[in-house]
């Protein structure tokens, strides 16, 4: 008698919970690898586009003092003052060079030449910075305070010495007279030379260019101090403090940071553990081991 066939089908041998099939995993990554490491974590921070340089604030242009107005009146009359008080010293100094030889008077005259020549000098300087700026700008008031200050004040002396031998000039007559004594007629004997006298127009007029010297520096002087008033002011503006914004950290050169992480010890789990039973040999039919509770197992 034939073998009765069988229509069931040999099920497929489970497979055994206690070795469990290999699977097939994806490629980590670098990052992944380096999260996966015990006790090192990426740093957040790290996270977002790459690195790129930090943008620079354009260099702060060099500030510089403002410039003060300058009325074009003022402007005029000031150059005008400069070229006549050149006129006044350059015949000063002739004046000057004609009263050398008049005795004690001639030394008064000699006092002041070095105060027509400081005046020129000044006045030339002052025409000659204009000139190059293209009579913008002169200069600075400061300098014209000091220098203008100097020259008044040794004008006024000078003059006012001047101005006071002018007034009695006539008592310096006896300056021309040449006094000899006669032994015959028992007396002295006097002749007049007009070497002093003839010179006394000069003198006087040494004292007029002398005292408009002062004239013109004092008027100087007191423009210079207002001009110098002008500039402090302006120059006295608020500061204003220029912020940057918050500073900017770029991250590392290696791109990220490992940050340690600390585990504390694992707490205890009630998880109960199953009886994963060896692998029996067969032909894969027979029935499978019942799973025993886990307080019979451990009465």
């Amino acid at each position: 008698m034939a073998p009765e066939s069988s229509t069931q089908t040999d099920p497929a041998p489970a497979a055994s919970p206690a070795v469990p099939p290999t699977a097939q995993h994806a490629p980590q990554t670098y990052a992944q690898q380096q999260q996966q490491q015990p006790g090192f974590q990426q740093d957040p921070r790290s996270y977002g586009p790459p690195y790129a340089p930090y943008p620079q604030q354009p260099p702060q242009q060099q500030w510089t003092p403002p410039q003060v107005p300058e009325s074009k009146a003022w402007m005029i009359t000031k150059l005008t003052l400069h070229g006549i008080d050149i006129v006044c010293c350059i015949v000063g100094l002739g004046l000057t060079g004609a009263l050398r030889s008049t005795e004690t008077l001639g030394l008064i005259a000699l006092g002041a030449c070095p105060l027509f020549v400081v005046a020129m000098v000044w006045d030339i300087a002052e025409l000659a910075t204009r000139f190059g700026r293209k009579w913008k700008a002169g200069i600075h008031p400061g300098a014209h305070v000091a220098i203008s200050l100097f020259i008044w004040l040794g004008a006024a002396i000078v003059g006012g010495l001047e101005s006071t031998f002018s007034a009695y000039y006539n008592e310096f007559d006896y300056l021309d007279e040449n006094c000899e004594y006669n032994s015959e007629q028992g007396r002295y004997i006097c002749t007049s030379s007009d070497k002093v006298g003839s010179k006394r127009t000069l003198f006087i007029a040494l004292s007029v260019f002398t005292c408009l010297i002062w004239l013109w520096h004092f008027i100087l002087f007191v423009g210079a101090c207002i001009d110098t008033q002008k500039r402090n002011a302006a120059m006295r503006r608020p500061v204003t403090m220029v912020f940057g914004g918050p500073a900017y950290w770029g991250p590392g050169a290696q791109g990220f940071q490992q940050v340690p992480q600390y585990y504390g010890p694992p707490q205890g789990q009630n998880i109960p553990m199953q009886n994963w039973a060896p692998p029996q040999m067969g032909n894969g039919k027979e029935p499978m081991a019942a799973t025993q509770p886990a307080a019979e197992r451990y009465a």
